[in-house]
C-alpha cells in the first residue's frame, strides 16, 4: 500500500496507470484535478460496509455516556452535551467520513495499490507524524470573539418584561427571518414560518445568536440575548476557556479514539462548544421567570446541541416539551439515532414529524421509541404553483443543498455528464448555502444558469429534468411528475430522502451511467406520476389547523 496526500499541488503523472482507491473526502478527485479519474487509473471498488457508522454511533454513545453520569448538575451535563462531537453531526463535520476511509485503508492495508487521501489528519496518523499545532490551538481568539459578539448582542437586545407574566402558553424556540431575494425586507422565520403568528397566546423567542435590527419590538417576538446577565457572560467565557486548554479526551487505542479526541478538541477550538453553552444560562434564566406548568415550549428537532440543552434544564418542571422535525429525513443525518445518551436527555421530550415516511425512519432505523414520535403537519410546506411552459428553456434543473463540499461534487458531476451535450443547466441554491462565492464561480465556469428570483415551482417548469443531493427540496418536486434524478454526493452515506424505488426516480454514483440515461430522459415524453408516494413524504395534515397538542 502506497499512500499519497492529494492536493491542488499533486500531479497525476504520480499515480497514472496505476491501481488506485480514491478516498478523498474533502473535496473530489475531479476539484483537484479537472478530469474523470476513470480515464486515467485503473480505479479499485471500495469495499461495502457498514460497520464504520457502527463503530462511530457506538463510540460517542460510549464516550458520552460515560462523562455524562459523572456530572452532578445541569451546567456540568450542558457542558458535555456542548461537544458538538457527541450530536453526531454528520452533516457538520466529517468524523463519520474519516472512520469510513479508516476502515477502507484497513480492508485494502496489504494490497499493492495506490490509496489516494486529502485529509491531513489521517495521512499523517498512518504517516507516524505528530499532530499540527496551528496558532488557534494555543490562543483563544475564538472564545474572545463570541464572549464580545454575546456582549455587544446583549446590549443591544430591546428589553422585555417578565414573559412569566403570562400562563398556558405557547413559547416557540425559533431562528432568524430570512430575507426577500433582492428586497432589504424580513418575511419569515425559518423554522415555524409564520405558524406562531397564529396564536394569540403564543411567544416566539429567535435562538439565533446575531440580533438584526430589523425585527421591530413585539409583545410576540424575544431575542435569547435579553436572557443572559453580564455575570454569566464572564462565567460562561471562564468555563470555555477552562475546556480550551482541558478538553475532554479519552484514551487511545486505535484510529477512531484519535479521530474523536481529534474533533473534542476541535469543538472547543473553534467556538463551536462556547456558542453552544450560552445556551444554558439563556434557558436557565427562562426557567426561572416562567411557571412551572401549563406551559408548552415549541423547540425544532434537529439532535443540535442547544435542543439537547433546552431538554436538560426543562426535564425536572412540569411544563410540555415537544420538537418538531421539519425536514425529511436520509441515511446521512445521523445525529437523529437514539442511544443511551439520548436516553438521559430526551426523558420527557416528544415530537411531531411531517410525513409518515419520517414516522418509519425514526421508529425503525433511528430507533426511536414509538410513544415519543407523532405525524404532524408540514408547517414549512408552501403550496405549488401549477405553471404551464411549452418552451423549457432549460434541460436540467440542479437542487443543490447547503454543504459546499457536497455542492461541489454536484456541479461537477454535472459538468462532466453534460460536457459532450449542448444541454442547459439551471442551478438552484439552496437558502442557506455554504461557501456562496465559490458556487457562483463554479456555476459560470461551468456556462450553468443561476436561478435567482423564482421560486421552486417557477423552476421546476422551466426544466425537463431534475437533478439533485442532499435537499429535501427533492420531496416538494414530487408533485410535479418529472423525472427526479438522485446524484450520490456524499462518499460513504447516501443523502437521498426518496427511500422508495419507484419509476421516475433514478439514482447515479457513476457520470457514465448519467450520461447514458440523461438524453432518454430529456429527449423523450415519458409520463412519470408520483401521485401514490406524495402523500407518504409529505403529511396531508393541514397547517392552518394542526396543533402542538
Amino acid at each position: 500500500m502506497k499512500l499519497i496526500l492529494v492536493n491542488k499541488n499533486s500531479q497525476i503523472s504520480d499515480f497514472e496507470g496505476s491501481k488506485v482507491l480514491n478516498l478523498c473526502i474533502n473535496g473530489s478527485i475531479e476539484r483537484y484535478f479537472d478530469l474523470d479519474l476513470q480515464n486515467y487509473c485503473s480505479v479499485i471498488e471500495l469495499k461495502k460496509s457498514n460497520n464504520f457508522k457502527i463503530n462511530y454511533l457506538k463510540k460517542i454513545d460510549n464516550v458520552a455516556c460515560n462523562y455524562f453520569q459523572k456530572t452532578k448538575n445541569n451546567k456540568d451535563k450542558c457542558e458535555v452535551v456542548s461537544y458538538r462531537s457527541f450530536s453526531k453531526l454528520a452533516v457538520s463535520d466529517n468524523l463519520i467520513d474519516k472512520f469510513w476511509v479508516a476502515e477502507q485503508i484497513e480492508f485494502f492495508k496489504t494490497e499493492d495499490i495506490v490509496i489516494l487521501i486529502d485529509d491531513k489528519d489521517l495521512f499523517n496518523y498512518y504517516q507516524g507524524k505528530r499532530k499540527c499545532i496551528k496558532i488557534s490551538y494555543i490562543l483563544p481568539y475564538k472564545q474572545f470573539y463570541y464572549f464580545f459578539l454575546f456582549l455587544y448582542n446583549k446590549i443591544k437586545s430591546p428589553f422585555y418584561s417578565n414573559i412569566g407574566s403570562h400562563s398556558n402558553f405557547l413559547l416557540f424556540i425559533g431562528n432568524k427571518f430570512e430575507i426577500k431575494r433582492n428586497i432589504n425586507e424580513l418575511y419569515d422565520e425559518y423554522f415555524f414560518s409564520k405558524y406562531w403568528r397564529n396564536n394569540l397566546n403564543s411567544l416566539l423567542l429567535l435562538n439565533r445568536g446575531d440580533w438584526n435590527c430589523k425585527v421591530k419590538k413585539s409583545d410576540q417576538i424575544y431575542f435569547k440575548e435579553t436572557f443572559i446577565s453580564f455575570v454569566d457572560l464572564f462565567d460562561l467565557l471562564v468555563t470555555s476557556l477552562k475546556h480550551f486548554y482541558f478538553p475532554i479526551q479519552i484514551l487511545e487505542h486505535d484510529v477512531e479514539d484519535y479521530l474523536l479526541n481529534l474533533n473534542l478538541q476541535i469543538d472547543t477550538k473553534t467556538g463551536s462548544f462556547i456558542d453552544s453553552l450560552s445556551n444554558y444560562y439563556i434557558y436557565n434564566k427562562i426557567k426561572k421567570i416562567i411557571p412551572n406548568e401549563n406551559i408548552k415550549i415549541i423547540v425544532p428537532h434537529e439532535g443540535r446541541v442547544y435542543e439537547k440543552i433546552i431538554c436538560i434544564i426543562f426535564n425536572t418542571t412540569e411544563n410540555k416539551l415537544t420538537g418538531y422535525a421539519h425536514f425529511p429525513v436520509s441515511e446521512r443525518i445521523l445525529n437523529y439515532y437514539y442511544g443511551q445518551f439520548e436516553e438521559f436527555i430526551y426523558k420527557k421530550f416528544s415530537f411531531y414529524t411531517l410525513s409518515n415516511s419520517n414516522f418509519n425512519y425514526f421508529v425503525n432505523v433511528y430507533n426511536w421509541p414509538i410513544d415519543k414520535v407523532k405525524i404532524g403537519a408540514h408547517l414549512k410546506h408552501k403550496p405549488l404553483s401549477e405553471l404551464c411552459v411549452l418552451n423549457k428553456k432549460f434541460h436540467i434543473l440542479l437542487l443543490l443543498g447547503n454543504e459546499l463540499i457536497q455542492n461541489i461534487r454536484l456541479l461537477k458531476f454535472i459538468e462532466l455528464g453534460v460536457k459532450e451535450t449542448k444541454f442547459s443547466v439551471l442551478v438552484r441554491l439552496h437558502p442557506s448555502s455554504r461557501g456562496v462565492s465559490i458556487i457562483s464561480h463554479l456555476i459560470n465556469k461551468f456556462n450553468f444558469t443561476k436561478s435567482t428570483n423564482n421560486s421552486l415551482s417557477e423552476d421546476v417548469a422551466l426544466c425537463n429534468l431534475i437533478t439533485y443531493g442532499d435537499t429535501g427540496a427533492a420531496i416538494d418536486c414530487l408533485n410535479y411528475d418529472l423525472p427526479l434524478c438522485y446524484i450520490k454526493d456524499d462518499i460513504c452515506l447516501s443523502s437521498d430522502r426518496i427511500h422508495d424505488t419507484i419509476s421516475g426516480h433514478f439514482i447515479f454514483n457513476l457520470v457514465s451511467d448519467f450520461k447514458k440515461v440523461t438524453p432518454l430522459l430529456i429527449n423523450q415524453e415519458i409520463t412519470f406520476s408520483f401521485e401514490k408516494i406524495t402523500s407518504k413524504y409529505i403529511s396531508p395534515i393541514n397547517p392552518e389547523t394542526f396543533n402542538f397538542d
